[in-house]
């Protein structure tokens, strides 16, 4: 089962059109789906066969801007959305980036953007708070692998506004999570995303499976 690999005025469609230059390059963005899409079947426990995400290779800034209609900032490579993951061709990556390329990040980058896909099965739709679920991609993807924080101070901020730290703190916190307490508890937390629809009910619901509210004192302790 061959994964769409498109242009952008070619979402939806199954049949596209390919020069040879493209060859290559179609070739290992399906080698890093089909195993993303693997491991991440394995871990949330789902075997995606049908209605399989598209991969729409957007081939510099301005097509970013145009999807998202308004101008992005220069580490804004990738996105999820309606079924599809949209990111910037890896030939011009440095280019239209402020990002250094190298393929290990590259299939990182893709992998982060499809468990966002994965989640959204169980969210659907919340994406609240904002750190869990970027830090949740980022700790899958192996994103946060080589990183560690000496001490958390700001991602539990970044319940519904976007940010750096979501990325950075907001990996390592669902990394150590992971680490403390296992992937059975992290599950209940995922499971039951969907109905917890405040900060409130969320800070509840981490409490009856973790002990405590999420507190730069709680995750700090777990460092």
């Amino acid at each position: 089962m061959k994964v769409t690999i498109t242009s952008p005025r070619s979402v939806g469609k199954t049949t596209i059109s390919k020069t040879k230059s493209d060859d290559k390059q179609d070739k290992f963005i399906e080698e890093i789906f089909e195993q993303s899409m693997k491991e991440l079947s394995d871990f949330f426990g789902i075997n995606w066969t049908r209605n399989r995400p598209a991969i729409v290779i957007l081939k510099n800034r301005q097509e970013i801007n145009d999807f998202n209609r308004e101008k992005t900032e220069d580490w804004e490579v990738a996105f999820a959305r309606n079924n599809a993951v949209y990111i910037l061709d890896r030939k011009n990556f440095e280019k239209e980036s402020c990002y250094k390329y190298s393929d290990d990040e590259y299939r990182k980058l893709l992998k982060h953007e499809l468990t966002h896909l994965y989640y959204n099965l169980f969210s659907k739709g919340n994406h609240y708070p904002k750190w869990f679920e970027e830090g949740l991609a980022v700790f899958i993807s192996g994103q946060s692998k080589d990183k560690k924080v000496k001490k958390f101070t700001k991602f539990l901020d970044y319940f519904k506004k976007g940010g750096e730290h979501l990325y950075s703190e907001g990996g390592c916190a669902v990394k150590v999570l992971f680490e403390k307490f296992g992937k059975d508890k992290l599950f209940i937390l995922i499971k039951n995303i969907s109905s917890l629809k405040s900060e409130v009910q969320f800070n509840k619901k981490f409490e009856d499976i973790y002990g405590s509210k999420p507190s730069y004192d709680f995750f700090n302790s777990l460092i």
